[in-house]
């Protein structure tokens, strides 16, 4: 785990995150809720695979009129379940409201900020982390991503997660736990997430290939 060197670099690095949660969220009331939005938000608020169209039906359709199987609710027809959820949960904790519906994306825009800062420290020095984490926290298409109830912050947010948990699992194998469990987070949060996997194995087939053949590595895919 890496940790922030000096006292000056902590406190550039609290101002980054509160002016990466400011940008935001400020405003975002006003900001109404379109599309696949407004689709996805209502979905999570009952947690109810239902979409309201004839051209793509869903569970609720195929079982008219008796209870819906068990397994409907592991997952939804066109969706992987994790945002679905988590936003239900704050459905339920905070009420029904724009801001609610966007909140959860606001926190993964935070704290994919500190993992860029992370991310670089790996590799750099504090001065160039801060820096891009600075960058990253007022990227228009940064803020404008976490700014939404879609899917994909929290994918964005995930894979951060995952690249860094990657890194910690380099460098010492016991965590291959920690790995495996983000891996599969990001499959439980969009399918396209996959496009990672292939990226994990190029780039241990030119940097350390023993890895790829290790028990740990293969733990943590299953």
């Amino acid at each position: 785990m890496l940790e922030v060197n000096n006292k000056k670099a902590q406190y550039f690095l609290v101002a980054i995150l509160l002016l990466s949660f400011f940008v935001r969220v400020y405003g975002i009331n006003s900001q109404d809720i379109l599309g696949d939005e407004a689709a996805d938000s209502f979905r999570s608020i009952g947690y109810l695979d239902y979409l309201g169209t004839s051209f793509q039906t869903q569970p609720i359709d195929w079982y008219k009129n008796i209870a819906l199987p068990w397994w409907t609710k592991l997952s939804f027809h066109d969706d992987p379940p994790l945002v679905f959820l988590t936003q239900h949960i704050f459905f339920r904790v905070f009420g029904d409201s724009n801001l609610v519906a966007k909140l959860p994306s606001i926190l993964w825009g935070v704290f994919s900020t500190l993992l860029i800062y992370l991310i670089t420290r790996r590799f750099s020095g504090e001065s160039l982390s801060l820096f891009s984490a600075f960058l990253f926290s007022i990227s228009g298409a940064s803020i404008w991503i976490f700014r939404t109830s879609l899917l994909e912050p929290f994918l964005l947010g995930i894979l951060l997660l995952n690249i860094y948990c990657f890194f910690i699992f380099i460098d010492n194998k016991k965590y291959f736990w920690l790995f495996g469990l983000t891996l599969g987070l990001v499959a439980l949060t969009k399918y396209t997430g996959v496009f990672i996997f292939p990226v994990y194995i190029c780039y241990l087939a030119f940097v350390n290939r023993k890895f790829l053949f290790s028990w740990q590595f293969i733990m943590a895919l299953v």
